[in-house]
């Protein structure tokens, strides 16, 4: 066994110390073998916490005084449709066949003995780390084992056997397993290919598929794709079986220990209904899920008991996970201390320290509990740390724990990740990740504080991005125009839908819609010459009714005079570039630039929208710019020629912008020299003037001053808008 700190095997496996069979022997009061019934979950007096309770017809005592029947428990269970899982807890299933390992009067449950340990039992034998689902340790044999543990001795370890003679013939042979990395409990699917498989006429016939669940070092522990042998409490995770092609889901479940576990990473084997097994293949799980997810943000209170900077430490350990999934609205929420330091189910989510007599088992380093209801939803969850351990905010050595580097891995079992042991030699490892159920100094993770990309991948399946609007592009149009429009974001699905919304309008559907990938979709939008003018909402719906909206994202302008009239003017120059804009403000699509140069054409050599740079001219050398505007409806002006060279230094009109609140460019209506259209309506009018006075610091740092200088001070002020005014 391991000289390291272990998180032992269950639905999501307390941290512990590692035990040995003679360590569980002693601490247990009681050991009993016999069948489990009655089983019968309830609320606890205070209404903190489920517990579970059975009856165990007692077949076989092994430790304790004498008794027909035995009462046991165990926290956790289901009542009224919610769900209270406890780290470590085994589970108690009615029928099943077991060794129960029992502790008088231990905490959390009063009436009855505290179930430490549940063996379950498989065809009348102990599971044992073998290759096929049948084998195992006999009854009689495994019971004289632990009543030898229990006299002091040191036996050696039972070895498990075949109970039914096979034929002996070939083993299968798997020649691809397709894909060869994938994650646990989330149906996804691999195929295995090979010969030999043979057939599987029933899900409890010995045919099936192993996954490496857990190797400890010296034996190790399938589980099986079937379900069966597994107190039958599992999904059967065999799609299909041929003698060549084998389809299955990488499972999760109860594994032959009667805790919860996952399929780990380091091999696949295929077990026939006849005959031997065949060689491993390696496999690598990326995450294990347990299938349960918080809908809202899930706030959490610390209390820090005497260790300093422990609420530090937890609060980091949060922000870890929240850091992998940024585009999700789910969040573990640090809200501050607390001095509460019960562990049940009251309304808040709690991090806690509590002394050693309050864990089921005093080797136990932490314990993670939660509360769900019946479709997943998660209600509530704590975690305590074991004050039997010496905790540090800093690095762990020695004796000491990390706080943080726990807190990271118990935190993933509040995002219901589970446990994964794969770390078999010369196989895929799971020991990098956060989730790896053994830690300590000996592991290599004793001071573990950030992820691995598979716990991203696995939160970040749960919490996958949200549907997000970023951007549309073209970001303006025409009344009456038709626009090819790109939107990017995050999150988009095949099947989504685009509209243009506006409060008091009909709404504007896309056409030809195409998700190109999850962050790009394309579309038309056709404008009907009666939109309003003015910014609209940009929409986008995913199947099923998902929504996201990017406010005022487009604007809608009215349509434009078809032939513009526009002049070219060059506005900045340089030893070697030009840049040119059109007077007309009008003028919003592109502008055809033609140059020539000592008489030959040198082709379409820019475009722009207001404004244009021609970059790479010879010095001093004189060009001549043959230009058309285009208004957003595609419909030309008349050729405009124009002589330039890089020496010419000419008087350039303001380039303006359009003003919040306007609905286009401003213009200047009789050629004064004063933009008195403000608001881009190409008339002067009170709007004008209203918008002037509202948006007064605006337009004067964003604007070019003379041309909004009504009254010529040098200024913008608010003389400017009297001016505007009483000239109306």
């Amino acid at each position: 066994m391991l000289l390291a700190f272990v998180l032992l095997a269950a639905s999501v496996q307390a941290i512990s110390l590692p035990a040995s069979d003679a360590d569980r022997v002693n601490a247990a009061d009681e050991i009993v073998r016999g069948t489990i019934t009655g089983v019968q979950s309830r609320w606890n007096d205070d209404h903190t916490h489920i517990v579970t309770t059975a009856a165990v017809a007692v077949a076989a005592r092994i430790k304790g005084p004498d008794a027909g029947v035995e009462t046991v428990a165990v926290l956790g269970g289901t009542v009224d449709g919610v769900t209270e899982w406890a780290e470590g807890e085994p589970a108690l299933v009615p029928g099943s066949q077991a060794y129960v390992f029992l502790r008088d009067g231990a905490p959390g449950v009063p009436a009855a003995g505290r179930a430490q340990d549940v063996v379950a039992l498989s065809g009348g034998t102990v599971p044992a780390s073998a290759r096929t689902r049948s084998a195992g340790v006999p009854v009689g044999v495994y019971d004289e084992y632990l009543r030898a543990l229990v006299r002091g001795e040191s036996p050696p370890a039972p070895a498990a056997i075949e109970p039914v003679t096979r034929a002996v013939g070939d083993p299968p042979v798997i020649s691809s397993v397709l894909p060869n990395t994938a994650s646990a409990g989330t149906g996804t699917t691999v195929t295995i290919t090979g010969a030999g498989f043979g057939t599987k006429p029933a899900r409890d016939s010995r045919a099936d598929v192993g996954f490496l669940y857990r190797w400890d070092g010296s034996s190790w522990t399938p589980i099986w794709a079937s379900g069966a042998g597994n107190l039958d409490e599992n999904e059967n995770d065999i799609i299909s079986w041929t003698d060549t092609r084998i389809i299955v889901r990488v499972p999760t479940g109860i594994v032959s220990r009667g805790y919860s576990g996952s399929a780990s990473s380091g091999f696949v084997y295929v077990r026939p209904e006849s005959g031997p097994a065949s060689a491993s293949y390696p496999f690598t799980v990326t995450f294990g899920y347990g299938g349960t997810r918080w809908n809202a943000p899930a706030p959490f209170l610390v209390n820090p008991g005497t260790v300093a900077g422990a609420a530090t430490a937890v609060q980091n350990a949060a922000a870890t996970w929240n850091a992998a999934i940024p585009s999700s609205n789910f969040r573990l929420q640090y809200t501050g201390t607390t001095t509460a330091s019960t562990i049940g189910y009251d309304g808040q989510n709690v991090v806690c320290f509590r002394p050693p007599t309050d864990f089921s088992s005093p080797e136990t380093l932490a314990q993670a509990y939660y509360w769900y209801y019946s479709d997943g939803s998660m209600l509530e969850a704590d975690v305590r740390f074991n004050t039997g351990y010496t905790w540090t905010s800093g690095t762990a050595s020695g004796n000491t724990v990390s706080v943080q580097a726990i807190a990271l891995h118990e935190l993933g079992h509040w995002l219901n990740l589970r446990d994964l042991y794969g770390w078999y030699p010369d196989y895929p490892s799971d020991r990098d990740k956060v989730m790896f159920g053994y830690h300590g100094a000996s592991m290599g993770n004793q001071n573990l504080k950030s992820l691995h990309a598979a716990d991203k991948a696995g939160i970040q399946y749960i919490y996958p991005p949200d549907l997000t609007v970023a951007s549309i592009s073209p970001g303006t149009g025409v009344q009456g125009e038709t626009l090819a429009v790109t939107v990017t974001g995050i999150d988009f699905q095949p099947g989504a839908a685009l509209r243009l919304t506006r409060a008091g309008q009909p709404a504007i559907a896309a056409t030809g819609v195409a998700v190109a990938s999850s962050t790009k979709l394309t579309g038309t939008l056709a404008l009907p010459l009666s939109a309003a003018t003015g910014a609209w909402d940009v929409e986008v719906a995913n199947p099923g009714g998902v929504t996201a909206t990017k406010t005022g994202a487009l604007a809608v302008f009215d349509r434009p005079p078809p032939d513009p009239v526009a002049d070219l003017r060059v506005t900045e120059t340089t030893a070697t570039s030009l840049s040119w804009a059109w007077t007309d403000p009008s003028v919003r699509d592109f502008v055809l630039v033609r140059t020539y140069l000592d008489n030959r054409e040198a082709g379409d050599v820019a475009r722009g929208l207001q404004a244009c740079t021609l970059t790479g001219l010879q010095p001093d050398t004189p060009y001549i710019f043959s230009t058309r505007a285009y208004d957003s409806l595609g419909n030309p002006s008349s050729w405009v020629n124009r002589t330039a060279s890089t020496a010419w230094d000419p008087d350039p009109a303001p380039i303006v912008v359009m003003v919040p609140g306007g609905v286009g460019l401003p213009t200047d209506t009789d050629g004064d020299g004063v933009y008195d259209d403000v608001n881009g309506n190409r008339r002067r009018d009170f709007a004008d003037v209203v918008l002037d006075f509202n948006q007064m610091g605006w337009i004067a740092a964003n604007e070019p001053v003379a041309a909004f200088d009504c009254n010529d001070n040098g200024r913008i002020d608010f003389a400017d808008v009297v001016w505007l005014f009483n000239h109306l």
